[in-house]
């Protein structure tokens, strides 16, 4: 297998055991380019140890769900996504733009292979979809006013309940009071001086001018000088 060393071809030596690789790569990494969502494109990092145990001749990349099972590309083709060969170097790999995702994908993984088939183990890396930001939603500018506007009228609403209730309170008691005081003193509201002038209250047979002048009248003089007058006692014989 061919490999490049500082400008020099090299080739790597496989010594076939056998058996499957017994061994895998250090880490996986890789960042999504693709901003669809269900897409990914981008360049996939694998380390490998060094030196690159001789019983692996390349390397398969497969899809894991949440479970861990392998998931098989959405092309209807190999049931892994890549494969690589070994060089006993590291490899950045580069997937095809638009590549679809298996629906439930968590991470990709990548497995050592030989003739004699896969290792039983292998070294994951999480798999990020990068999808499109949605742009947020935006308020109407008026709207952060009007929450201030209410927010500060039930602030004031709630400074200004209470005192308004304790005066009603007041006024309640104090009219109470007033009520029951001239309930049982005999005089009604009607006999309340105010200020400085006199209410008057006027019967139904009572004219303006004998409230005016509370003297008996001329007519009444005159009638009760004339009852003197018919008592007078009779001369005797």
């Amino acid at each position: 297998i061919d490999g490049e060393i500082v400008g020099m071809e090299s080739t790597k030596i496989i010594d076939r055991t056998g058996l499957p690789p017994q061994s895998t790569a250090l880490h996986l990494v890789f960042s999504d380019e693709d901003d669809d969502e269900g897409e990914i494109s981008g360049t996939l990092q694998m380390a490998i140890p060094l030196p690159e145990p001789t019983d692996i001749v390349s390397y398969r990349i497969y899809f894991l769900d949440e479970d861990r099972e392998r998931l098989l590309p959405l092309d209807g083709g190999q049931p892994w996504l890549i494969e690589v060969k070994a060089t006993g170097f590291s490899h950045d790999i580069p997937l095809a733009p638009n590549t679809p995702i298996p629906k439930n994908t968590k991470w990709l993984v990548s497995v050592a292979v030989n003739e004699e088939g896969e290792a039983q183990i292998g070294k994951r890396g999480t798999l990020f979809d990068l999808m499109k930001e949605e742009k947020p939603m935006e308020l109407p500018s008026w709207l952060v006013p009007l929450c201030v506007g209410l927010g500060l009228c039930a602030y004031c609403l709630c400074l200004v309940y209470p005192i308004a209730k304790r005066l009603y309170n007041k006024y309640q008691r104090i009219k109470e009071k007033l009520s029951s005081k001239y309930s049982s003193e005999g005089p009604s509201l009607d006999d309340i001086t105010i200020g400085s002038e006199e209410v008057w209250v006027t019967e139904p047979e009572m004219d303006r001018a004998s409230i005016l002048d509370p003297r008996p009248s001329a007519t009444k003089r005159k009638a009760k000088r004339r009852g003197k007058s018919s008592k007078r006692p009779k001369p005797t014989v």
